[in-house]
């Protein structure tokens, strides 16, 4: 019998306040359903790490690193500050927030845990941890892209944020868009 797989990710949960300044920047844009999908707010995050199809057999193993490793990182100070897209404004496909102020501790924290997965088998990650959250995804193909200049104009008053743990998720994808199910949250340190 084959052990059932699941598709999971590695992420920091985000303050309320981002699903603010989201509603804000859709306004910018406009919905236009179809093309831009915006991420559901109580599901905007920051990803540490995508590990994609996990053997649901090494769930419990995988938990007691990120608790190991929360046991090992501190609490920090960040902000969430300015907007940008991946790859480029002319055809962009990802809208996203930036994460600003001393970021070496969430950087320590991703490349820590991203060197403990790949040490138990999952594949390394082949971009550089690039703190960001993604707020939508621009559908393609389509025939014209949308104009996101207004979307990267916007400023907004930084919101601070001081990560107190992070969470193990399991994605399940739908025709309305995923499903995501806490399988492990991990205290990281006073």
């Amino acid at each position: 019998m084959t052990d059932r797989l699941f598709r999971t990710f590695i992420s920091l949960p985000v303050p309320e306040e981002v699903a603010e300044i989201q509603q804000r920047l859709r306004s910018t844009i406009g919905d236009n359903p179809g093309i831009i999908n915006w991420t559901h707010p109580g599901m905007i995050h920051l990803t540490l790490q995508f590990l994609g199809p996990t053997p649901e057999n090494m769930v419990t193993n995988i938990k007691s690193i990120l608790d190991d490793i929360a046991q090992n990182n501190s609490r920090f100070d960040i902000h969430i500050s300015g907007t940008g897209c991946f790859p480029t404004p002319k055809r962009a496909r990802i809208l996203w927030l930036g994460v600003k102020g001393d970021t070496q501790p969430l950087m320590a924290l991703g490349n820590s845990i991203r060197h403990k997965m790949t040490e138990i088998g999952f594949p390394p990650d082949e971009n550089e941890l690039l703190p960001h959250i993604t707020i939508g995804r621009i559908q393609y193909p389509i025939k014209n892209s949308p104009d996101i200049s207004p979307y990267l104009s916007v400023e907004f008053d930084p919101i601070a944020w001081k990560p107190k743990y992070f969470h193990l998720i399991r994605s399940e994808l739908f025709p309305n868009g995923p499903v995501y199910t806490i399988l492990g949250t991990h205290i990281l340190q006073n």
